[in-house]
Protein backbone atom coordinates (compact mmCIF):
# COMPACT_ATOMS: atom_id res chain seq x y z
CA UNK A 1 0.00 0.00 0.00
CA UNK A 2 1.20 3.52 -0.80
CA UNK A 3 -0.21 7.01 -1.29
CA UNK A 4 -0.28 8.85 -4.61
CA UNK A 5 -1.88 11.88 -6.24
CA UNK A 6 -3.32 11.99 -9.75
CA UNK A 7 -5.16 14.65 -11.74
CA UNK A 8 -8.52 14.60 -13.52
CA UNK A 9 -9.07 16.68 -16.68
CA UNK A 10 -5.74 18.36 -16.01
CA UNK A 11 -7.24 20.80 -13.51
CA UNK A 12 -8.67 19.01 -10.50
CA UNK A 13 -6.29 17.16 -8.20
CA UNK A 14 -7.64 14.25 -6.22
CA UNK A 15 -5.77 13.06 -3.12
CA UNK A 16 -5.63 9.28 -3.19
CA UNK A 17 -5.47 7.37 0.05
CA UNK A 18 -5.28 3.78 -1.22
CA UNK A 19 -3.17 2.15 -3.89
CA UNK A 20 -3.90 -1.54 -4.32
CA UNK A 21 -1.87 -3.39 -6.97
CA UNK A 22 -3.45 -6.40 -8.64
CA UNK A 23 -1.62 -9.38 -10.19
CA UNK A 24 0.79 -8.33 -12.91
CA UNK A 25 -0.07 -9.06 -16.56
CA UNK A 26 2.98 -10.47 -18.39
CA UNK A 27 3.63 -10.25 -22.07
CA UNK A 28 3.19 -6.50 -22.72
CA UNK A 29 6.55 -5.49 -24.22
CA UNK A 30 9.18 -5.53 -21.48
CA UNK A 31 6.84 -4.14 -18.79
CA UNK A 32 4.30 -5.69 -16.44
CA UNK A 33 0.80 -4.18 -16.41
CA UNK A 34 -0.76 -3.21 -13.07
CA UNK A 35 -4.42 -2.47 -12.40
CA UNK A 36 -4.70 0.26 -9.76
CA UNK A 37 -7.81 1.20 -7.76
CA UNK A 38 -7.53 4.57 -6.02
CA UNK A 39 -10.27 6.02 -3.84
CA UNK A 40 -10.63 9.18 -1.77
CA UNK A 41 -13.63 8.77 0.49
CA UNK A 42 -14.94 11.31 2.96
CA UNK A 43 -18.19 11.25 4.90
CA UNK A 44 -20.08 14.54 5.13
CA UNK A 45 -22.17 14.84 8.29
CA UNK A 46 -25.06 17.26 8.31
CA UNK A 47 -24.00 19.42 11.26
CA UNK A 48 -25.79 22.66 11.88
CA UNK A 49 -23.27 25.47 12.44
CA UNK A 50 -23.42 27.46 15.67
CA UNK A 51 -25.95 30.27 15.47
CA UNK A 52 -27.38 33.05 17.59
CA UNK A 53 -30.92 33.28 18.95
CA UNK A 54 -32.27 36.70 20.06
CA UNK A 55 -33.98 36.67 23.46
CA UNK A 56 -36.93 38.95 22.77
CA UNK A 57 -38.43 38.51 26.24
CA UNK A 58 -35.39 40.31 27.71
CA UNK A 59 -35.15 43.05 25.06
CA UNK A 60 -35.09 46.69 26.13
CA UNK A 61 -38.06 47.86 24.03
CA UNK A 62 -38.28 51.31 25.66
CA UNK A 63 -34.69 52.16 24.77
CA UNK A 64 -35.17 50.89 21.20
CA UNK A 65 -38.30 52.98 20.69
CA UNK A 66 -36.67 56.14 22.11
CA UNK A 67 -33.58 55.74 19.91
CA UNK A 68 -35.66 54.92 16.82
CA UNK A 69 -37.86 57.96 17.39
CA UNK A 70 -34.77 60.20 17.32
CA UNK A 71 -33.48 58.38 14.22
CA UNK A 72 -36.80 58.94 12.42
CA UNK A 73 -36.59 62.70 13.05
CA UNK A 74 -33.04 62.89 11.70
CA UNK A 75 -33.96 60.69 8.73
CA UNK A 76 -36.89 62.95 7.80
CA UNK A 77 -34.57 65.96 7.56
CA UNK A 78 -31.93 64.26 5.42
CA UNK A 79 -33.60 61.66 3.20
CA UNK A 80 -34.45 64.07 0.34
CA UNK A 81 -30.76 64.88 -0.20
CA UNK A 82 -29.70 61.20 -0.38
CA UNK A 83 -30.27 58.40 -2.86
CA UNK A 84 -32.53 55.43 -2.20
CA UNK A 85 -29.46 53.27 -1.71
CA UNK A 86 -27.98 55.60 0.92
CA UNK A 87 -31.29 55.93 2.74
CA UNK A 88 -31.82 52.18 2.87
CA UNK A 89 -28.29 51.58 4.15
CA UNK A 90 -28.86 54.16 6.88
CA UNK A 91 -32.12 52.50 7.91
CA UNK A 92 -30.64 48.97 7.84
CA UNK A 93 -27.61 50.11 9.88
CA UNK A 94 -29.85 51.62 12.57
CA UNK A 95 -32.05 48.51 12.83
CA UNK A 96 -29.03 46.23 13.14
CA UNK A 97 -27.55 48.45 15.85
CA UNK A 98 -30.83 48.27 17.78
CA UNK A 99 -30.73 44.49 17.55
CA UNK A 100 -27.14 44.25 18.78
CA UNK A 101 -27.41 46.86 21.55
CA UNK A 102 -30.80 46.16 23.14
CA UNK A 103 -31.61 42.51 22.39
CA UNK A 104 -29.59 39.85 24.27
CA UNK A 105 -28.18 37.05 22.13
CA UNK A 106 -27.92 33.40 23.08
CA UNK A 107 -25.32 31.25 21.34
CA UNK A 108 -26.49 27.79 20.35
CA UNK A 109 -23.77 25.26 19.62
CA UNK A 110 -23.67 22.62 16.92
CA UNK A 111 -23.68 19.60 19.26
CA UNK A 112 -26.39 17.11 18.36
CA UNK A 113 -28.41 16.01 21.41
CA UNK A 114 -30.14 12.64 21.08
CA UNK A 115 -33.62 12.78 22.61
CA UNK A 116 -33.55 9.13 23.69
CA UNK A 117 -30.41 9.51 25.80
CA UNK A 118 -30.98 9.29 29.56
CA UNK A 119 -28.87 9.22 32.72
CA UNK A 120 -28.38 5.45 32.63
CA UNK A 121 -27.07 5.49 29.06
CA UNK A 122 -24.72 8.37 29.80
CA UNK A 123 -23.27 6.44 32.75
CA UNK A 124 -22.79 3.32 30.63
CA UNK A 125 -20.97 5.32 27.94
CA UNK A 126 -18.76 6.94 30.55
CA UNK A 127 -17.94 3.57 32.10
CA UNK A 128 -17.11 2.14 28.68
CA UNK A 129 -14.67 5.00 28.06
CA UNK A 130 -13.01 4.44 31.42
CA UNK A 131 -12.57 0.72 30.75
CA UNK A 132 -11.08 1.46 27.33
CA UNK A 133 -8.58 3.95 28.75
CA UNK A 134 -7.55 1.52 31.51
CA UNK A 135 -7.17 -1.41 29.09
CA UNK A 136 -5.13 0.68 26.66
CA UNK A 137 -2.72 1.82 29.36
CA UNK A 138 -2.28 -1.48 31.21
CA UNK A 139 -2.92 -3.97 28.40
CA UNK A 140 -5.33 -6.00 30.55
CA UNK A 141 -9.09 -5.80 30.99
CA UNK A 142 -10.06 -5.93 27.34
CA UNK A 143 -12.68 -8.60 28.08
CA UNK A 144 -14.53 -6.29 30.47
CA UNK A 145 -14.35 -3.48 27.93
CA UNK A 146 -15.79 -5.63 25.12
CA UNK A 147 -18.56 -6.88 27.40
CA UNK A 148 -19.45 -3.33 28.47
CA UNK A 149 -19.29 -2.12 24.87
CA UNK A 150 -21.78 -4.77 23.70
CA UNK A 151 -24.15 -4.02 26.59
CA UNK A 152 -23.99 -0.29 25.88
CA UNK A 153 -24.70 -0.75 22.18
CA UNK A 154 -27.66 -3.00 22.96
CA UNK A 155 -29.16 -0.48 25.40
CA UNK A 156 -28.64 2.37 22.92
CA UNK A 157 -30.43 0.48 20.15
CA UNK A 158 -33.30 -0.44 22.49
CA UNK A 159 -33.75 3.16 23.67
CA UNK A 160 -33.55 4.41 20.07
CA UNK A 161 -36.31 2.12 18.80
CA UNK A 162 -38.48 2.80 21.84
CA UNK A 163 -38.25 6.51 21.06
CA UNK A 164 -39.20 5.95 17.39
CA UNK A 165 -42.15 3.74 18.35
CA UNK A 166 -43.28 6.35 20.86
CA UNK A 167 -43.18 9.08 18.21
CA UNK A 168 -45.16 6.94 15.76
CA UNK A 169 -47.79 5.96 18.32
CA UNK A 170 -48.17 9.54 19.55
CA UNK A 171 -48.42 10.84 15.98
CA UNK A 172 -51.10 8.31 15.06
CA UNK A 173 -53.05 9.02 18.23
CA UNK A 174 -52.93 12.81 17.91
CA UNK A 175 -52.87 13.03 14.11
CA UNK A 176 -49.60 14.98 14.22
CA UNK A 177 -46.86 13.79 11.86
CA UNK A 178 -44.43 16.65 12.47
CA UNK A 179 -42.34 14.92 15.21
CA UNK A 180 -41.82 11.89 13.00
CA UNK A 181 -40.73 13.86 9.93
CA UNK A 182 -38.54 16.07 12.13
CA UNK A 183 -36.75 12.92 13.22
CA UNK A 184 -36.41 11.75 9.60
CA UNK A 185 -34.83 15.06 8.57
CA UNK A 186 -32.40 14.88 11.49
CA UNK A 187 -31.05 11.58 10.12
CA UNK A 188 -29.84 13.14 6.86
CA UNK A 189 -26.19 12.51 6.15
CA UNK A 190 -25.73 14.81 3.16
CA UNK A 191 -25.12 18.51 3.57
CA UNK A 192 -27.50 19.61 0.82
CA UNK A 193 -30.88 18.54 -0.50
CA UNK A 194 -30.24 18.98 -4.24
CA UNK A 195 -28.57 16.26 -6.28
CA UNK A 196 -25.59 17.16 -8.52
CA UNK A 197 -26.54 18.96 -11.73
CA UNK A 198 -24.99 18.56 -15.17
CA UNK A 199 -23.96 21.59 -17.21
CA UNK A 200 -23.39 21.95 -20.94
CA UNK A 201 -19.83 20.66 -20.54
CA UNK A 202 -21.24 17.29 -19.40
CA UNK A 203 -19.67 17.70 -15.95
CA UNK A 204 -21.55 17.17 -12.70
CA UNK A 205 -21.45 19.98 -10.14
CA UNK A 206 -22.44 19.61 -6.50
CA UNK A 207 -21.36 22.92 -4.90
CA UNK A 208 -24.18 25.18 -3.71
CA UNK A 209 -23.19 28.21 -5.80
CA UNK A 210 -23.17 26.31 -9.11
CA UNK A 211 -26.40 24.47 -8.27
CA UNK A 212 -28.09 27.83 -7.71
CA UNK A 213 -26.59 29.33 -10.89
CA UNK A 214 -27.44 26.54 -13.37
CA UNK A 215 -31.29 26.63 -12.94
CA UNK A 216 -31.17 30.44 -13.13
CA UNK A 217 -29.29 30.28 -16.44
CA UNK A 218 -31.71 27.67 -17.78
CA UNK A 219 -34.70 29.82 -16.82
CA UNK A 220 -33.29 33.03 -18.31
CA UNK A 221 -32.25 31.29 -21.56
CA UNK A 222 -35.86 31.03 -22.77
CA UNK A 223 -36.36 34.80 -22.75
CA UNK A 224 -35.41 37.04 -25.67
CA UNK A 225 -32.69 39.56 -24.94
CA UNK A 226 -33.45 43.01 -26.28
CA UNK A 227 -30.93 44.77 -28.48
CA UNK A 228 -30.84 48.48 -29.38
CA UNK A 229 -32.54 47.61 -32.69
CA UNK A 230 -35.42 45.67 -31.09
CA UNK A 231 -35.86 47.60 -27.83
CA UNK A 232 -38.69 49.80 -29.20
CA UNK A 233 -40.61 47.04 -30.99
CA UNK A 234 -43.99 46.33 -29.39
CA UNK A 235 -45.81 43.05 -29.90
CA UNK A 236 -49.34 43.03 -31.18
CA UNK A 237 -52.02 42.65 -28.59
CA UNK A 238 -54.44 44.55 -26.41
CA UNK A 239 -53.19 47.91 -25.19
CA UNK A 240 -53.83 49.11 -21.65
CA UNK A 241 -53.69 52.54 -20.16
CA UNK A 242 -50.71 53.21 -17.89
CA UNK A 243 -51.26 53.07 -14.15
CA UNK A 244 -52.12 56.23 -12.37
CA UNK A 245 -49.70 57.69 -9.88
CA UNK A 246 -49.40 55.37 -6.88
CA UNK A 247 -50.20 56.94 -3.53
CA UNK A 248 -48.66 55.26 -0.47
CA UNK A 249 -50.20 56.13 2.89
CA UNK A 250 -48.83 55.49 6.35
CA UNK A 251 -51.92 53.49 7.27
CA UNK A 252 -51.23 50.99 4.49
CA UNK A 253 -47.55 50.71 5.43
CA UNK A 254 -48.43 50.24 9.10
CA UNK A 255 -50.76 47.38 8.19
CA UNK A 256 -48.02 45.73 6.12
CA UNK A 257 -45.42 46.05 8.88
CA UNK A 258 -47.67 44.57 11.56
CA UNK A 259 -48.65 41.62 9.34
CA UNK A 260 -45.18 40.62 8.17
CA UNK A 261 -44.46 36.91 7.97
CA UNK A 262 -41.39 35.28 9.43
CA UNK A 263 -38.15 36.10 7.67
CA UNK A 264 -35.03 38.24 7.84
CA UNK A 265 -34.84 40.67 4.94
CA UNK A 266 -31.32 42.10 4.92
CA UNK A 267 -30.63 40.49 8.32
CA UNK A 268 -33.38 42.54 9.97
CA UNK A 269 -35.63 40.20 12.00
CA UNK A 270 -39.36 40.49 11.42
CA UNK A 271 -39.93 40.61 15.17
CA UNK A 272 -37.85 43.79 15.36
CA UNK A 273 -39.83 45.46 12.56
CA UNK A 274 -43.11 44.58 14.24
CA UNK A 275 -41.89 45.85 17.62
CA UNK A 276 -40.80 49.20 16.17
CA UNK A 277 -43.56 49.47 13.55
CA UNK A 278 -45.04 52.68 14.98
CA UNK A 279 -41.63 54.36 15.21
CA UNK A 280 -40.21 53.34 11.81
CA UNK A 281 -43.51 53.98 10.03
CA UNK A 282 -42.53 57.39 8.53
CA UNK A 283 -39.09 56.06 7.58
CA UNK A 284 -40.42 53.03 5.68
CA UNK A 285 -43.13 55.14 4.04
CA UNK A 286 -40.56 57.64 2.74
CA UNK A 287 -38.39 54.79 1.47
CA UNK A 288 -41.28 53.30 -0.50
CA UNK A 289 -42.28 56.66 -1.92
CA UNK A 290 -38.71 57.45 -2.97
CA UNK A 291 -38.40 54.01 -4.59
CA UNK A 292 -41.60 54.56 -6.60
CA UNK A 293 -40.63 58.07 -7.69
CA UNK A 294 -37.09 57.13 -8.76
CA UNK A 295 -37.92 53.66 -10.15
CA UNK A 296 -35.13 51.99 -8.18
CA UNK A 297 -34.96 49.32 -5.52
CA UNK A 298 -32.09 49.15 -3.01
CA UNK A 299 -30.07 45.93 -2.93
CA UNK A 300 -28.05 44.37 -0.14
CA UNK A 301 -25.17 43.63 -2.53
CA UNK A 302 -24.58 47.32 -3.19
CA UNK A 303 -26.30 47.16 -6.60
CA UNK A 304 -29.50 48.85 -7.68
CA UNK A 305 -32.18 47.48 -9.94
CA UNK A 306 -33.95 49.93 -12.20
CA UNK A 307 -37.69 49.48 -12.72
CA UNK A 308 -39.84 51.44 -15.12
CA UNK A 309 -43.06 51.71 -13.14
CA UNK A 310 -44.69 53.73 -15.92
CA UNK A 311 -44.50 50.72 -18.25
CA UNK A 312 -46.88 48.67 -16.11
Amino acid sequence: MQSRRTTYNGSQTWPLTLLKPINTIPGISDHNGIVVADFYLRAFVNKRPPHSIPLWSRANCDAMKESTNQFAEDFDRQFMSRSIKQNWQSFAKHMKSMLHQHVPIKKVGSRHHLPWMNTTLHRMRKKKGQLYTKAKKTGVGWEKFVECQKATQMELKTAHWQYINGVLVQGLAEGDQKPFWRYIRSQRQNNQGVSPLRSGSQLLFSDALTIARLPSEQFSSVFTKDTPETADIQLQGPQYHPLEKLVVTEAEVCKLLKNLNSGKPDEIPTRLLKTLADKVLPVVTNLIRQSLSTGRLPSTQGLERSIDYASF
